[in-house]
């Protein structure tokens, strides 16, 4: 049995209620059609009725009509989860108005439904930033009791058995945490233990901020510039105001303050024994991050790289169009991209 089948069987043991408030994009609604048509999961998905009507018509997808479609403009509980949503961040200074507006947000609805005990899960991201989906559900569900790292991860699937375990790989997501400074209990910790006063803290925290910066930049710059690109030459243009070259060149030079700040915690690691237990819980961190960093550039230098290089080459060489031709597979010609390599460029280019 291969892993997605496992995954399918385990879903349908324990059936769960999954919110979908990406409900009008393509490849969500597609997906939800199999899951209804196979009872994988009680679904409500989110957006105008008819529009997602209509889209499941145009698209031949039979199974739509099992879910709840749930407009946010004429949801009946739209009052009662504002007042809830209220409630819960009034001490952030949310105001009813500002509750009623995040209520429009399919992203915010979703988390409120799983917090009114009305759904067990949400699945985003297809159409939305980790950042955007991530958001709602760390202000309205938030982490279990005793945590406060989020991460993630995805799931490579290879016809090269000889990688990972018969070709099935999992890969840690690096970015999740440092965006919203949860990288580790150990950051909130020392801004709530060190004074001013405190060298050593100061600098630490001088260096993390400058850490986690530069992640955030270097995942601003891949959303801007290169997946763009990317999208481009799937649907047959060839872009030249950019190239995989220019990536390369920014890419590999964000891990230095994060080195920085590993080798002066080591260096100057006190005698105080809080001060100790705190930052050797902190370097723990900072070596956990700094596998997942390399984990993704491994992602980015060995499949990604390569594999827009490849598209390059095609589409200036040529002129071949992958959104409308189906290439040869990978062992007629070397430099041909198979089907699940175009599989996994869509994969990476969609976070």
């Amino acid at each position: 049995m291969d892993l997605f089948t496992q995954l399918v069987e385990r879903a349908k043991a324990n059936k769960q209620r999954i919110v979908l408030p990406e409900g009008t994009e393509e490849r969500t609604l597609k997906a939800a059609d199999r899951i209804l048509a196979e009872d994988i999961a009680d679904l409500t998905i989110i957006g105008n009725t008819a529009e997602i009507q209509k889209l499941a018509s145009d698209w031949g997808l039979q199974h739509i009509n099992k879910a709840t479609i749930l407009d946010p403009e004429t949801n009946p509980k739209k009052e009662e989860y504002a007042q809830a949503l209220c409630e819960l961040r009034k001490k952030k200074g949310m105001t009813i108005e500002e509750a009623r507006q995040k209520m429009l947000d399919p992203l915010y609805l979703g988390c409120m439904i799983i917090k009114m005990g009305e759904a067990d899960g949400q699945l985003a991201g297809a159409r939305n930033t980790t950042g955007d989906v991530l958001r709602p559900a760390l202000q309205i569900i938030k982490t279990a009791p005793g945590i406060t790292c989020v991460s993630g991860g995805m799931i490579l699937v290879t016809e090269a058995k000889e990688y990972g375990e018969d070709g099935v790989l999992v890969m840690g997501g690096a970015a999740y945490g440092v965006a919203f400074n949860a990288a580790g209990s150990t950051y909130g910790d020392w801004r709530r233990v060190n004074n001013e006063g405190d060298n050593l803290a100061r600098l630490i925290l001088k260096l993390y901020d400058a850490y986690a910066h530069s992640v955030t930049h270097h995942m601003r710059y891949e959303e801007k510039h290169v997946f763009p690109y990317v999208r481009k030459l799937l649907d047959g243009e060839s872009p030249t105001n950019y190239d995989v070259a220019t990536f390369s060149k920014h890419h590999g030079q964000i891990d230095q303050e994060l080195k920085e700040l590993k080798n002066i915690i080591i260096k100057y690691l006190p005698s105080d024994g809080h001060h100790n237990n705190q930052l050797l819980a902190t370097l723990y961190d900072i070596y956990s991050n700094e596998e997942w960093l390399r984990l993704h550039g491994d992602v980015e230098n060995f499949l990604f790289i390569p594999a827009i290089r490849n598209l390059e080459m095609k589409r200036r060489n040529e002129g071949l169009d992958l959104s409308t031709t189906r290439l040869p597979v990978a062992d007629k010609d070397d430099n041909c991209l198979s089907q699940r390599e175009k599989d996994v460029i869509v994969a990476l280019v969609q976070g």
